[in-house]
């Protein structure tokens, strides 16, 4: 099912660009720093990992752009348990929908609300190598995104962004308590490229 989602999205946004020659479409990719924070009684630290996908940029006016994102997010976090060193990783398609503010000719001021789809959740550790923990989570999470991002005359751009996750993404089938209430917190620092090196 998720894989018709992801195929669905990406034709959404060629299909979107065909209609709207103004559009600026791109690809990203970048590091994410990414922890789960609200978790009292847990020592969680920053999980380094990944984000790659697609962008589509419209001009609303001289100062003010639109674009939508489908981004596959590495996210979670790691945690020291005696000599045991666990790892989580929480894998989501992030669906951001961002307002970007001229600040300059080359830099804008990004911001918006995000949809993310868990698409696997796993923890790895030396006592087990790898299990399946998805029903521990919630399958949606939202938040906001915002961020400075900079585009140049070549069709590249830089961005830096943190997702303030706002929804306990903890499946309250397995724990009502505010002590173990999870929320996402992601650093991330991206390289993209628009195809069309259209400069605002």
């Amino acid at each position: 099912m998720k894989k018709y989602l992801v195929i669905v999205l990406v034709l959404s946004i060629t299909s979107l660009n065909a209609q709207n020659k103004e559009g600026n479409v791109g690809v990203k990719a970048g590091l994410n720093f990414s922890k789960l924070s609200g978790a009292k009684e847990a020592d969680l630290s920053t999980r380094v990992s990944f984000n790659v996908g697609l962008m589509l940029e419209t001009e609303l006016s001289n100062h003010i752009a639109f674009q939508p994102e489908v981004l596959f997010s590495s996210q979670g976090s790691n945690e020291v348990l005696g000599s045991t060193d666990i790892e989580y990783r929480l894998n989501y398609l992030n669906l951001p929908l961002l307002l970007k503010f001229n600040l300059s000719e080359v830099i804008t001021f990004d911001a918006g609300p995000q949809l993310g789809i868990l698409i696997s959740a796993r923890e790895s550790n030396t006592s087990i190598h790898d299990s399946d923990i998805k029903t521990i989570f919630k399958d949606t999470d939202y938040g906001l995104v915002f961020g400075l991002s900079s585009k140049f005359d070549n069709g590249l751009n830089l961005s830096i962004r943190y997702n303030l996750g706002l929804q306990n993404i903890r499946n309250t089938n397995y724990s009502s308590s505010n002590d173990n209430k999870l929320k996402n917190s992601v650093f991330q620092l991206s390289l993209g490229y628009y195809f069309n090196k259209k400069n605002k």
